[in-house]
């Protein structure tokens, strides 16, 4: 019994809490409904990366598959980050040098 009483005072508190908060005018900047079009960045990327004399047919990315419909739901907008691969892939010893477009462009996150 007790457990219950403490548990409905929880849940009493928690509930004022949220109608204070949905009352006070607060406004805090959600990416929920915002939609970034990542998905044309990233195909840009793609394009740049399959262009490189050192990529052949047989290793070519699929825009596709690299660059799902998902990633325009993606919590912020990622095109500065697929430019920046875009401008940095290169052909180094034959092959795409991944490592200085990885060192200057980071993972794929939100700030």
């Amino acid at each position: 019994m007790r457990g219950t009483v403490r548990w409905m005072r929880v849940a009493g508190a928690v509930s004022t809490v949220g109608v204070l908060l949905a009352c006070s005018g607060l406004q805090l900047d959600l990416p929920i409904g915002k939609s970034f079009d990542n998905v044309a960045a990233c195909q840009s990327y793609v394009e740049a990366y399959n262009r490189l004399d050192c990529v052949t047919d047989a290793f070519r990315i699929s825009p596709t598959d690299m660059c799902p419909d998902a990633l325009d739901d993606y919590p912020c907008d990622m095109s500065e980050h697929y430019q920046c691969m875009a401008d940095r892939i290169m052909c180094s010893d034959g092959r795409p040098d991944v490592l200085d477009m990885h060192t200057a462009c980071g993972d794929r996150t939100c700030d």
